[in-house]
């Protein structure tokens, strides 16, 4: 009796735990294959025919697509201008080549939502506390959210549609956790 208690206690201590060490890993793994698969259409072989020189440009180069990737989020986060004209910019501007028609659909749409984000944003800020106030941040969170749901949908029909994409949804995130945040105060 005292060991099936020991075993349901296990059980439920580790749950949790489990689940959060679960998502994790299932997300490094998952940056792992996108980086991968990123280095294979550079050097043009797969990874299965890629030599010792191919596995060490692959650490460098996913070293610096990290980087470049984490430095321009943190670019944007605090810099709501920034984002916002990197947003204006890409509902009409280029994307990369021989991106697939959808994918450029999502992007564009969700840039657009992500530029009005960016303006509630703004105009929250410039607000006396109040329902006002509390309902641009509402909007905001509502079109941040909107807005991040079709860059990821963009970015899993053709990642290649912007190499800024990445940074783009991270910074957005913040934004959204951000108007969270003021709502919760």
């Amino acid at each position: 009796m005292a060991e099936e208690k020991k075993q349901d206690q296990g059980k439920k201590g580790g749950g949790l735990v489990g689940k959060l060490v679960s998502v994790l890993l299932i997300a490094i793994i998952g940056f792992a294959a996108f980086l991968m698969y990123k280095q294979s259409q550079r050097i043009g072989k797969g990874p299965w025919e890629w030599s010792g020189g191919d596995w060490s440009e692959f650490v460098r180069f996913a070293g610096t697509e990290s980087k470049k990737t984490l430095d321009k989020a943190k670019g944007w986060i605090g810099n709501i201008s920034g984002l916002k004209d990197k947003a204006a910019s890409s509902q009409e501007g280029p994307v990369g080549d021989n991106v697939d028609p959808k994918a450029v659909a999502q992007y564009r749409q969700g840039s657009k939502e992500l530029n009005d984000a960016c303006v509630l944003w703004q105009d929250a800020q410039t607000l006396d506390d109040g329902p006002a106030k509390v309902k641009k941040y509402e909007q905001a969170k509502a079109t941040f959210e909107s807005a991040i749901a079709k860059l990821e949908a963009a970015r899993e029909i053709d990642e290649t549609v912007d190499p800024e994409i990445d940074a783009m949804i991270d910074a957005a995130e913040h934004y959204q956790e951000a108007c969270a945040d003021k709502l919760d105060q």
